[in-house]
């Protein structure tokens, strides 16, 4: 005698199936938030470059380490930025009445 052997899902079908509105883990995550964190990630790439390359010509003469040392002063202002930004949206949570923390 032989057994039944189990029927494993398509490609195809797993894929539908993970594609599905209830595993979507972006569904409860806000759009301001979304939004923020594509701009500062923009800003990590576009910010830097740009620093450098305006720099190495214009203001360090071809040199390249000052110029490379400025992009990552740059970068470094970005991140303390998204830090600041974070704690600061963290800090108008703790400021909000317990009250209109339970109406949301």
């Amino acid at each position: 005698m032989t057994t039944p052997r189990q029927r494993h899902p398509s490609a195809q079908e797993q894929i539908s199936r993970d594609a599905s509105p209830s595993s979507a883990p972006a569904a409860g995550i806000p759009s301001s938030i979304v939004v923020t964190l594509l701009g500062f990630t923009v800003g990590m790439i576009v910010l830097p470059l740009g620093t450098y390359f305006v720099t190495i010509n214009s203001l360090f003469n071809g040199n390249a380490t000052l110029a490379g040392a400025s992009a990552a002063a740059v970068a470094n202002l970005v991140l303390v930025g998204y830090v600041y930004l974070a704690w600061r949206e963290d800090q108008a949570e703790f400021a909000q009445p317990v009250h209109q923390k339970k109406a949301q």
